[in-house]
């Protein structure tokens, strides 16, 4: 792996996050760690004159100083180098052109920020982040533990997807953690299953795929597709859930406002969305 950048916005949520990253770093060796922080600098109305400048230097060194003292924490987690960059911008607008400049594999983020407010505000974030990216997204859960390594995974599909995932990212994924996996497709109707052409064929992709790691296969109905993936996932004491996101369709209903909260916030493990 090339570079894994772990987001903040300094929440004991992103702490966690960031720590569950630097354990993982043992297993994927990214040959670079980078800590980043973005922040929005605006002026408000004033009779006196303010220096836009002056105050975005000043904000800016309050968010190095922060990283500096997070990368310090975090030294007993990954005692190598990490990276630091704080930067005036949203996110979510940027993050596509960040990761092809560091060449970054991985992002890392919290599902939620410290208050009622940045909760609402990161998990929107984390929502938009995962149907704009075209890199990977791994949200780790608030009480997601640390420093297990990741044993089981659950791979859940609606097999629609199948066809258009990274392989080479996949792969180089599941050949560094090295884990059980089972594939979940769960669908809301008996009508859906395995049993029409369409999905046999959808199937056979999928273990074309899949089938050099040796996975098992599950398929369920169920009315509540989300309760499944992670009641399923807590049966196994599965490590991470691995999801592919789309702009329509299955996963589409995973970012509708209640459903996201349930799975993103509720989810005792990390998710991990590929493009």
């Amino acid at each position: 792996m090339r570079s894994l950048l772990i987001l903040t916005d300094f929440s004991d949520t992103a702490y966690r996050a960031a720590e569950y990253a630097c354990t993982l770093a043992r297993t994927l060796q990214p040959r670079r760690i980078i800590l980043y922080h973005a922040y929005q600098t605006s002026v408000a109305t004033t009779d006196l004159p303010v220096s836009s400048v002056a105050i975005n230097r000043t904000v800016h060194l309050e968010a190095m100083e922060a990283l500096a003292t997070w990368s310090d924490r975090l030294r007993l987690r990954h005692p190598e180098t990490i990276e630091l960059v704080a930067v005036d911008t949203f996110i979510p607008d940027t993050i596509n052109e960040l990761c092809r400049e560091q060449e970054v594999d991985l992002i890392c983020m919290g599902a939620s920020g410290k208050s009622g407010l940045d909760r609402l505000i990161m998990g929107s974030t984390a929502a938009r982040m995962l149907t704009i990216s075209k890199f990977p997204v791994m949200v780790v859960p608030a009480h997601a533990p640390v420093g297990k390594a990741v044993q089981t995974i659950v791979f859940t599909t609606d097999l629609k997807e199948v066809k258009t995932i990274s392989t080479e990212r996949l792969y180089a994924m599941l050949d560094s953690l090295n884990a059980d996996i089972c594939v979940l497709n769960v669908v809301t109707h008996a009508g859906e299953g395995k049993e029409s052409a369409l999905t046999r064929e959808a199937i056979g992709h999928l273990r074309q795929l899949l089938d050099r790691y040796h996975p098992s296969y599950h398929y369920l109905t169920s009315n509540d597709i989300v309760e499944t993936v992670v009641s399923f996932a807590g049966e196994l004491g599965a490590s991470l859930i691995i999801a592919v996101p789309r702009e329509h369709g299955f996963f589409s209903t995973f970012f509708h406002r209640g459903v996201s909260e349930k799975l993103v916030y509720n989810s005792p493990v990390p998710l991990l969305f590929f493009p």
